[in-house]
Formats: structure tokens, sequence, C-alpha cells
């Protein structure tokens, strides 16, 4: 397996530019063809998160893939409180997002995902929800 840096992965545009590090090769990959990216320990985490990312919450999920292959792991999601589910998180634009497995770290390309099964009931959006009671 590769292991390749990311900055490349949020960037505009069909194909995206990415630096093998085991040997400085550059590889044109169509951004529809990626399924998810192994982050290598070296990669800074501004790479994969901005600096000023604040985690609001946590939730565990199994990501399931077109091909079928599985993913467990971590979302770290920064949300104000009216839009704090996983499928909140999951519909923003970027199209790659992170997820912290036992191993490694991942961006995992959305549009290669399946199914997301969460392990735990997100909590319900406050205010602005036509089903909240207050």
């Amino acid at each position: 397996m590769l292991d390749f840096g990311v900055r490349a992965a949020q960037a505009a545009g069909v194909f995206d530019r990415i630096v093998c590090s085991t040997d400085d090769a550059v590889m044109l990959l169509s951004r529809l063809a990626i399924d998810w990216i192994e982050v290598g320990a070296d990669i800074q985490p501004s790479w994969v998160r901005p600096q000023n990312f604040v985690v609001t919450r946590e939730e565990l999920i199994l990501v399931r893939l077109l091909d079928g292959r599985r993913l467990e792991g971590r979302v770290s999601i920064e949300l104000p409180e009216h839009l704090n589910r996983v499928s909140d998180f999951l519909n923003l634009a970027d199209d790659f997002f992170a997820l912290a497995t036992r191993s490694c770290t991942m961006l995992v390309n959305k549009w290669r995902v399946c199914a997301v099964r969460l392990y735990a009931h997100s909590p319900a959006p406050r205010g602005g929800s036509e089903s909240d009671p207050s």
C-alpha cells in the first residue's frame, strides 16, 4: 500500500495531485476513483483538519463502501448545536471526511460510501426543528 500525503484531498477539481511519500512520485488520481486515503503518521494534523477545528462531538460509526468493504472508526464533528448529527456532518460540502480507526486516520470519500451505521443515536437537533417540542 502506498502512503500518501493528503493536502490535495480537499482541493477542488476532478483530479487530485498526490505525492507518494515512499519515493516522491507524483500521481494524478480521479477523485471519484479514490475510496479512502490512509494518512501517514508523519502528516501534520492541520493537513487533515484546519488548525482552528474545535471538536464539538465524536461518534463511533461503521462505514460501508460501494465495493462492500467496511471501515470502523470515530468521526470528530465541528458543528453548532442545531446541526449536531452525523448526517449533518456528512452532508457538508467537503468530498472527504476524516475517520480515526484503531490503526490510523483515513480520509474517506463520501461519494464512495454506500451506508453509515451509528452505534449510538445522535441527539435531535436543538432549535429550528419542526419536531422540537420547545
